[in-house]
């Protein structure tokens, strides 16, 4: 399939289904209607390339990174994160998540995105901060067994040391030293972080996004009869999220797991951290790009006059890619989702009028608001 005004090479939806996440690529928050929905990748040279949901409503787009900003007229928000994200040495959820927070907490998208933005800044670094003394308190304990385990408020200098003994101990103990090992620990806080590890910590990114998607599972099923579109689209979105909520509560689960045995982690996160990643970002895989979906959910809750854009809803639904439990249900669902909808118009260039593309971005704004 290919567009001839961009010379662009797409492949139908039945035969795009990423072998991993990865090659699915990261989800980034553009506010240009025709770039709703594009993630960058890594290609197998390692260059960056954007994977762009077809304008007909099936199939995919790849591309050069650097030509993602030919496809429409970007606005000065997109702009910054096409900048920004080439300059990316790793492209993960994480990574691009603390861009497009930088990019709108500087006010590319307007005010309320730039209060937000900033409010989430400063909450994740309130998150890491407790994240990093918790690990702290569990290598303690581990390393320590039967001594007394420091109270988590307890951030005293004490403490510190105490943390700083442990460390050398383990660092003698696996032929390292306990500079590698204090930064392991700040690694795994940036991994662990947006985990919620402990009840304790509130605030963290993914459970909040979990409790945000059961809401709009349940009120999904609740309103099917009220929304103005097919109930059938509307419950089998909401089957959708089921899925990826369990399938989320494992990975969750496992990575939380590792934590159990802080001195294992430490020593296996020094002999390969790939590996380790690997396990502790698959919730946040899992969950990208559905910021974006539970935000449209929200803008319509916030005024029941607003009916749910199935059709962009569908557009924006990340494939799970065919290594995990959940991809054949997701797939089979995506596939009825798709069966017999009118064509999408999300074509770029001049095809929507000034007004409306206007529109389009007013309401991306306001979806990054809600999604920082």
């Amino acid at each position: 399939m290919a567009d001839a005004r961009t010379g662009m090479q797409g492949r139908p939806v039945e035969t795009f289904l990423p072998a991993t996440f990865l090659e699915r690529g990261a989800s980034v928050p553009f506010t240009a209607h025709a770039l709703a929905g594009t993630r960058v990748r890594r290609s197998r040279d390692g260059k960056l390339e954007s994977v762009l949901p077809s304008p007909v409503g099936r199939g995919v787009y790849v591309m050069p990174w650097n030509g993602v900003g030919s496809l429409c007229r970007p606005t000065a928000h997109d702009m910054r994160l096409i900048e920004g994200i080439a300059t990316l040495r790793v492209v993960t959820p994480r990574t691009v998540r603390a861009l497009s927070r930088g990019v709108a907490a500087e006010g590319f998208a307007g005010r309320p995105a730039m209060n937000a933005a900033r409010a989430a800044i400063e909450t994740a670094a309130k998150v890491r901060r407790q994240t990093h003394h918790w690990l702290l308190l569990r290598l303690i304990e581990d390393c320590e067994p039967g001594g007394q385990v420091p109270h988590a408020q307890d951030i005293s200098a004490a403490v510190q040391a105490r943390a700083l003994q442990v460390m050398v101990q383990l660092a003698d103990r696996v032929g390292c030293n306990a500079h590698m090992i204090a930064d392991a620990l700040e690694e795994l806080a940036d991994r662990l972080a947006p985990l919620g590890v402990s009840p304790d910590i509130a605030d963290a990114c993914l459970p909040r996004m979990c409790a945000g998607l059961s809401a709009m599972r349940d009120g999904l099923r609740a309103a099917a009869a009220e929304i103005d579109t097919s109930q059938v689209d509307v419950m089998l979105i909401a089957d959708i999220i089921d899925l990826l909520l369990t399938r989320v509560a494992t990975a969750i689960g496992d990575a939380l797991t590792l934590t159990g045995r802080m001195g294992h982690l430490l020593q296996h996160w020094l002999a390969d951290p790939a590996a380790m990643d690997g396990v502790i970002s698959q919730p946040e895989w899992l969950l990208d790009g559905w910021d974006r979906i539970h935000s449209l959910w929200r803008l319509r809750e916030a005024d029941r006059r607003r009916a749910l854009p199935i059709r962009d809803v569908v557009a924006l639904l990340p494939l799970a890619p065919r290594a995990e439990p959940l991809a054949a249900g997701m797939y089979r669902a995506l596939q009825n989702l798709m069966h017999d909808r009118q064509k999408s118009k999300r074509l770029a260039g001049d095809w929507e009028s000034s007004s409306v593309m206007l529109e389009h971005i007013a309401r991306n704004e306001a979806v990054l608001a809600y999604a920082a």
